[in-house]
This record gives C-alpha cells, sequence and structure tokens, in this order.
C-alpha cells in the first residue's frame, strides 16, 4: 500500500517513500491510500486485422504478465500514478506486438511451435527493455500469443483445396487398383493362351477344361460330390451333381 500524504496545516506533502506492508498501520486522516499488489498480474489486449508478412491479415489476442516490484510501488506511483499500464505502457506494447507479427507468417503464427515462441520471446525482451529505460519498476514476466485467426474466406479456401487433394489422392489410388487389375487380367489372357497354345485345345475345349476343373476343387472342399459321365461323338462330359452329398 502507498500513502499520499496531504496534510491539513503542517508537514510535508507528497508521497511516502516507504511502502505499507501487508498488515495494521497508522496514517494520517488527510493521507489518501492506494494499494498495490506485488503479485503478478495480466492484461490482455486484442490484435485485429494484422497484416503478416506473407500479407495475410490475421486476428489474435495476446496476453501480458507484470509484476510490481516489491518495495518500488511508491516509485512507480510517485512517477506513473496507478494507472500506469494504461497511460504510460499499453500504447508501446501494442506497437511492439504488432511489429513483431508483421515480421511471421500468418502460417508460422499459427502452426509453428517455434516461431510462436520465439515471438513471445521478441515481445518479452523489448518490454522490459521498454519498462528499465522509461524507469517504470515493473516486470514483464510473460508473453503469451493466443490463438491465430485468419479471415474467414482463407479459412473456407483452405478447407476447399484440402478436400480436392483428397479428391484427387482418392482418384489416385482408384487408378492404380484398376491398372493392377487390368495388368492381372491381361497376364492371366496371356498365360491361357499360352497354355492353349502348348496343349493344342481349341478355346471351347479350354473353356470345359477349366469347368472341369473348378468342380473338381469343390468335390475336393466337400462342397459337393459330382459324377460326370463321359459321351461319345465328340459331345463334351456332362457332369451331374449327387444331391445325397
Amino acid at each position: 500500500m502507498v500513502e499520499v500524504r496531504q496534510p491539513y496545516f503542517l508537514g510535508k506533502g507528497g508521497t511516502n517513500p516507504e511502502p505499507f506492508p501487508t498488515g495494521r498501520h497508522f496514517i494520517w486522516p488527510s493521507s489518501t491510500t492506494f494499494g498495490y499488489n506485488i503479485k503478478p498480474f495480466m492484461e490482455k489486449e486484442q490484435f485485429n486485422d494484422i497484416t503478416a508478412s506473407d500479407n495475410v491479415p490475421i486476428d489474435f489476442g495476446t496476453t501480458f504478465v507484470f509484476r510490481q516490484v516489491a518495495g518500488k510501488t511508491p516509485g512507480i506511483h510517485s512517477g506513473f500514478g496507478s494507472g500506469w499500464y494504461k497511460s504510460k505502457v499499453r500504447a508501446k506494447f501494442r506497437t511492439i506486438t504488432r511489429n513483431e507479427a508483421r515480421g511471421r507468417t500468418s502460417v508460422g503464427l499459427r502452426t509453428d511451435k517455434a516461431v510462436i515462441e520465439g515471438s513471445q520471446t521478441n515481445i518479452l525482451i523489448a518490454g522490459n527493455e521498454f519498462l528499465k529505460d522509461v524507469g517504470l519498476n515493473v516486470v514483464l514476466e510473460q508473453v503469451q500469443i493466443g490463438h491465430v485467426v485468419p479471415p474467414e474466406q482463407l479459412l473456407t479456401e483452405a478447407a476447399r483445396t484440402a478436400a480436392q487433394k483428397q479428391r484427387k489422392k482418392t482418384q489416385d489410388a482408384r487408378k492404380l487398383a484398376e491398372d493392377a487389375r487390368k495388368e492381372a487380367e491381361e497376364s492371366s489372357a496371356i498365360a491361357d493362351n499360352a497354355y492353349m497354345a502348348k496343349m493344342g485345345m481349341t478355346p471351347d475345349q479350354y473353356l470345359r477344361s477349366r469347368q472341369l476343373d473348378i468342380l473338381e476343387k469343390a468335390e475336393d472342399a466337400g462342397t459337393a460330390k459330382f459324377n460326370v459321365w463321359l459321351t461319345s461323338g465328340g459331345q463334351a462330359p456332362q457332369p451331374v451333381i449327387d444331391v445325397t452329398k
């Protein structure tokens, strides 16, 4: 607590250079007191339409954490007043933050942890240098840049681009599958033709041979039983399913 003495008749007025710690204290009835909290406290600022280095306007909030130096609050009060942040610091800190954001890309400030932390450190250093230069016994302990938001139309365009990339990826995968299937079918056809040529078969004879192979596999698997009736006169053998199986 800081006491500002305003004697009615005798004595010297002005700010008491010694701050009052927590507890009970005697002060003159004519004195005025001002409370100063030496615990860290926050000030928040909102920035809109800040143009980043890639010419993208962005919105974001920033939190500054200050601490008034213990034992120095009378000097803070006499030199800057209890509203020192708004009257002496706010405008400068907003300028420091805007300049830092303008030197970064919008993507970096949104997604790159190293860029975000680097910007916070730069603002912290510049802010403390300013406080020291003006003789304000306050420490800037932390800077936190909030979520960076680009314009709505940019988000919409990014979503559209992502959807287009996904569609192209799906189409490419489908084409690869179709090409692989076509290649397999062509290889199978080449193998079939080579087998027919080697065995001296006609296409019809080859198809009947394949049919018998399929039926034989089904019987071996136990899914059906077939009796094959051989015929004469060049007619194809006729498989007959045994329904008792």
